[in-house]
């Protein structure tokens, strides 16, 4: 399970990076709405890396709990180094951090720091790889009992 999760899960950083720098160089990286494409690119590699991962090893469908744990762990590697960046990205880009304050409520925005947004964009990733991976597991399972 292990060496799918690091693969799919540098996958995922990878994509992540990819559309932020992209969004960045577009001159979008301030639209905060756009960080929901983020789940788009989280769920897309999760459906892979289950799909690939259930291939390997066909009778973990009916475990919802190991589909779930795998979703977690491939989620924490790369959305955790996806947040690391951002912190690293956001104190070398100061105007960008300034942009992300205004967006936010001002009862939090007098506390934000980039370690905070770090934090934060992992703590989003978390939650989406809870629900999502159960999801996905229900959804790939179905398809599977149906083609046998």
């Amino acid at each position: 399970m292990l060496k799918f999760a690091i693969r799919y899960g540098m996958l995922m950083f990878a994509g992540l990076v990819v559309f932020f720098l992209l969004m960045y160089l577009l001159g979008l990286s301030d639209v905060v709405e756009l960080r929901y494409f983020n789940l788009v690119i989280q769920l897309g590699v999760l459906w892979l890396a289950m799909r690939a991962w259930l291939r390997d090893q066909p009778g973990h469908f009916d475990n919802y709990s190991e589909g779930v744990a795998f979703s977690l762990v491939c989620s924490g590697i790369g959305a955790g180094a996806f947040g690391i960046f951002m912190t690293l990205f956001l104190y070398g880009n100061q105007s960008l951090m300034a942009s992300i304050k205004a967006h936010t409520p001002p009862v939090l925005a007098d506390h934000l720091n980039p370690g905070m947004v770090g934090v934060f964009t992992f703590s989003e990733a978390v939650v989406a790889a809870l629900i999502g991976g159960y999801v996905l597991i229900r959804v790939i399972e179905a398809r599977y009992y149906r083609s046998v």
